[in-house]
């Protein structure tokens, strides 16, 4: 029998997938988990964390284990006009038709009615079924460059990632992964003891186990991944005594997670893993560093970024910028542009 990489006991029998299986992963460690650990790992860690990043579920069409996607709640803006809608996925959005009245449009020209879609046989239907109904203000076609003003805005709380579960969940998956590297047994060992007891109940001694980083080296340095990637990034360096993983859910936000403080590698190696969140599927992406030179991790994360909290509402700005233009830029690869007509 295997020993249980949390507990220790003689039963991992149980899967676990490394990255939760509603987030998007194939990648498991199988015989490393007991089932009452991975029970307890889950509903207690993932679960609530998973629910909370329902808007990032639904826009990258990520499935849960029943087969559903998560209902986003959208607001599409145009001017000083409103419409509220629901979809669950990017190209859910593609398909529906934005109806805007008494607003004023984004050059500042008043407007009774516009109806906007990124199909133009809906406009064209919304058209023929208006125009005969008002004859004295019948639908004009929008001009493309008018219509850059279309913006659709989601709620989001960014809070998520310094929850304190969220915080567990990314030592998890840092840990786990580093199991599936090094197989179950190399982690029992009482180098992980202060790991393996954070992600059971959170209990952490002296530094933090799990950092929020706000470092423009390390913005440099992964950015190169497509936005939407799980990123998991390794470096271990003869001359460090600690080991330390980057994690990077959507490649959004990066954790430094300090896997174990008593760790000398005989030889200096890296590992960069990226997860497509709507394949599964994991690989290797080639990062270009203007540098020439790897990431050394133990400096990464500056002595005032020790409250997750504080660093999240520090770079919130940057993430909602981050997930705006990564969110356009799904959209703007579908090929698709949106197409308009209105009355004034």
């Amino acid at each position: 029998m295997c020993q249980c990489i949390y507990c220790g006991q003689d039963n991992a029998t149980s899967t676990s997938h490394i990255i939760p299986e509603s987030l998007g992963s194939k990648t498991t460690l199988k015989r490393g988990v007991c089932g009452e650990c991975n029970l307890a790992i889950n509903r207690e860690v993932e679960e609530p964390i998973i629910r909370s990043l329902g808007v990032l579920r639904g826009f990258f069409e990520i499935e849960g284990k029943r087969d559903e996607r998560p209902t986003i709640s959208i607001e599409a803006r145009y001017g000083t006009g409103r419409h509220q809608f629901s979809a669950r996925s990017a190209i859910d959005v593609l398909s529906r038709v934005f109806v805007f009245k008494n607003f004023t449009d984004p050059q500042g020209t008043t407007r009774k009615i516009a109806f906007l879609a990124f199909d133009q046989q809906a406009i064209f239907e919304h058209r023929e079924r208006y125009n005969p109904r008002h004859t004295d203000s019948p639908l004009n076609e929008i001009p493309q460059d008018n219509l850059q003003g279309l913006e659709f805005w989601v709620d989001f709380d960014f809070s998520v990632f310094s929850d304190p579960r969220c915080l567990r969940m990314i030592a998890k998956i840092a840990f786990e992964w580093w199991c599936l590297e090094r197989s179950p047994e190399f982690l029992t060992s009482i180098d992980y003891d202060d790991i393996r007891r954070y992600i059971r109940s959170g209990t952490e001694v002296d530094r933090p186990l799990v950092s929020v980083i706000d470092n423009l080296e390390v913005d440099g340095y992964l950015r190169g991944v497509p936005f939407g990637a799980h990123v998991l990034y390794r470096h271990v360096n003869p001359r460090l005594n600690s080991l330390v993983m980057v994690v990077s859910p959507f490649d959004l936000i990066y954790y430094q997670v300090v896997l174990s403080r008593n760790y000398r590698p005989l030889a200096a190696d890296s590992m960069i893993t990226c997860v497509n969140p709507q394949s599964g599927e994991s690989y290797s992406p080639r990062i270009e560093n203007p540098r020439g030179r790897v990431l050394i991790l133990n400096g990464a994360v500056p002595a005032d970024s020790l409250d997750s909290r504080l660093v999240v509402e520090r770079i919130a700005p940057r993430l909602l910028l981050r997930l705006n233009e990564g969110m356009k830029n799904i959209i703007e690869q579908s090929g698709q542009r949106p197409r308009g007509a209105d009355s004034t």
